[in-house]
């Protein structure tokens, strides 16, 4: 088994299969810690952000999920918003943490640990871009990765998430 690795997961975490394939990829990876995720884009009220918990749950783990900002800093209208978790019953009764995307991702939980967590971004950049401008010293204490995916080769248009919020990116 390899090193394991704390993860902070930002996600735009939808009706698209993507984002939830990642999340259990994490939870089922040995080599990895699921600290928290930090939702972006679109509906992350409660309703829409509870159920990335709810699939820790399944998982066998409590992770908590903290709502990010639903509108980027682009100005950009949000793609197909409003949706999220829909098709999940009884989301209304899942815990959902009170603390901010930002405010988690700028606390001192994390900087207690500079250079031991990765952040893994998998939406648009909103979250971390607001995060770094909270707090411009972030960049120099956490000394760890930020993992992004988006971005892509041959294509004829920006990747979606590049493109949802531009300014961010």
């Amino acid at each position: 088994m390899g090193a394991l690795h704390h993860i902070i997961l930002d996600t735009d975490i939808g009706s698209d299969v993507d984002d939830a394939l990642a999340l259990a990829l994490i939870l089922g990876s040995p080599e990895a810690r699921l600290l928290g995720i930090t939702t972006v884009y679109g509906d992350t009220a409660p309703s829409g952000y509870a159920w990335p918990g709810r699939f820790g749950k399944l998982a066998g783990q409590e992770i908590p999920v903290h709502h990010g900002l639903e509108q980027p800093m682009s100005g950009r209208e949000v793609w197909w918003p409003g949706h999220e978790g829909s098709l999940h019953d009884g989301l209304e009764n899942e815990p959902v943490e009170e603390e901010d995307a930002i405010r988690y991702l700028t606390s001192g939980r994390s900087q207690k640990r500079p250079g031991e967590i990765d952040v893994i971004a998998i939406g648009p950049l909103t979250n971390i871009a607001a995060a770094l401008e909270s707090d411009p010293a972030l960049r120099a204490q956490r000394a760890a990765p930020l993992d992004h995916g988006g971005g892509g080769f041959g294509m004829d248009e920006a990747e979606h998430n590049f493109r949802s919020d531009d300014q961010a990116a």
